[in-house]
Formats: C-alpha cells, sequence, structure tokens
C-alpha cells in the first residue's frame, strides 16, 4: 500500500503518474492493480476474523 501512495506522491496525483516519456507506462499499471488487489484481499481477510 505504500508504494502506490509513495507512486502519487512523487509522480503526482493524477493519471499522469502511470505515464513515462509521454506514453502509457504498462508495468506502473500492472503493478500497483495487483498491489491494489493484494491489499484489498488482506483487509478483507483481516476483517473476517473473529477476535
Amino acid at each position: 500500500m505504500a508504494t502506490i501512495f509513495g507512486l502519487f506522491m512523487f509522480q503526482g496525483f493524477s493519471i499522469e503518474a502511470f505515464y513515462m516519456n509521454g506514453d502509457l507506462n504498462p508495468m506502473a499499471v500492472v503493478s500497483k492493480a495487483a498491489e491494489a488487489v493484494i491489499a484489498l484481499g488482506t483487509l478483507y481477510i483481516h476483517s473476517n476474523t473473529s477476535a
């Protein structure tokens, strides 16, 4: 999750964060999407555990 925030902190809080030299950077899109899925899955699993 920290790397997702880090991307936007250094590249800006817009869709332009996924562009490199004027072209869409597919590795940035895929890696951040995968990280988001893992983070959401972790939050889901954590929220469904009984204390």
